[in-house]
């Protein structure tokens, strides 16, 4: 599975369809024959900007992705597909991801801990 953008969704089988920023309208429409509104309700959608979108502008610009979806719980592919996407762009995994993996006490840990165990258990 390629990832080359940040932004995307992310859907029930685990697949991830990117999307240039900003952009999740236009591709749920263009791309999947839908709405964001009712893609919503199945997939993940992925977006990534900078925090200093919410925290003013700083030095060293960070960026920080949003796991958006009205899933109760998501599917194991899409937790699969987020532990690829964290490992692939270095961004720690969501607490959702924690919360549905059984995996509380490691939302406590730094990113760096975190991706090197994701890591670990691909290998």
């Amino acid at each position: 599975m390629e990832m080359e953008s940040e932004n995307g969704w992310i859907l029930p089988n685990g697949r991830y369809i990117e999307c240039r920023y900003n952009e999740h309208i236009e591709c749920a429409e263009e791309e999947l024959g839908t709405t964001e509104k009712e893609l919503e309700k199945t997939a993940v959608k992925v977006s990534c900007m900078p925090m200093s979108v919410w925290y003013g502008i700083f030095p060293g610009q960070e960026y920080k992705p949003n796991f958006l979806t009205r899933r109760k719980k998501m599917t194991k592919a899409q937790l699969a597909t987020i532990e690829k996407y964290c490992l692939r762009f270095r961004y720690r995994p969501p607490l959702d991801y924690f919360l549905q993996k059984d995996l509380i006490e490691l939302a406590e840990m730094s990113t760096k801990d975190i991706l090197f165990i994701l890591k670990q258990s691909k290998e």
